[in-house]
Parts: structure tokens; C-alpha cells; sequence
């Protein structure tokens, strides 16, 4: 992608934000999840300053740890985080786990990245 490119991209989504309203949007998600009997447990939940990043865009990152209660529990929680016309979009830096390898609870590690006004 070009830098013209990226720029259409994420300027749309460059919101403004409070720490309260951020956690409130992880932490209603994960209810919602639980009261269908899926689990999203959060252990961790870090928010870093803000910071400028390489194409003049405020950001904040997240790491996000926790357990969710399977891959399909986990495939929603992402599409959630990273979906269009949602509340907040997040940027995935980089995240693995073993696919098809599990068959109960998965430990994630997630770096996210939010672009901010």
C-alpha cells in the first residue's frame, strides 16, 4: 500500500476516545460473549500514550491478554476489533496462535493499535 493509500484508509477511523469509553466497548463485548456461553476473560488490559506515528496519525496502543474460550470465540473477537463500521477499528500489529490445534480455552497476547484524533 502506498502512504496516499494508507492515509484513506485510516483517517476514517481516527476517532476520539476516553480510556473510560475504550474499556467500556472491550468489556461489553466480552459480557455479551459470556451471557452466550462463550468466555472472553481479559487478564490485562494496557493502554499506552499517545504517540505519533510514522504517517503523522495520533495513535494509541493496546496489549490485550487474556483467555477466550475457543477459536471460534476468538475469529468473532477479532472480526469485532478489526471490522468496519464498529464503534472503534483496531489495527492488528502482529498475533499467532496454533489454528486448529485446540480444542478448549486460548491464551492470547494481542497487540492492538487504535488511530486517534
Amino acid at each position: 500500500m502506498e502512504d496516499g493509500e494508507i492515509t484513506k484508509e485510516i483517517a476514517p477511523y481516527s476517532q476520539s476516545y476516553t480510556q473510560q469509553a475504550l474499556l467500556a466497548y472491550l468489556y461489553e463485548y466480552a459480557a455479551k460473549e459470556n451471557a452466550n456461553k462463550d468466555v472472553i476473560i481479559y487478564r490485562t488490559i494496557t493502554i499506552g500514550k499517545p504517540e505519533k506515528s510514522d504517517l503523522g496519525f495520533k495513535k494509541i496502543s493496546l496489549t490485550l491478554s487474556g483467555i477466550v474460550a475457543g477459536e471460534n470465540t476468538l475469529k468473532r473477537f477479532l472480526q469485532y476489533l478489526t471490522e468496519d463500521g464498529n464503534t472503534y477499528k483496531f489495527y492488528i500489529d502482529s498475533f499467532s496462535y496454533p489454528m486448529n490445534e485446540s480444542n478448549g480455552n486460548i491464551q492470547i497476547n494481542l497487540p492492538l493499535t487504535l488511530y486517534i484524533k
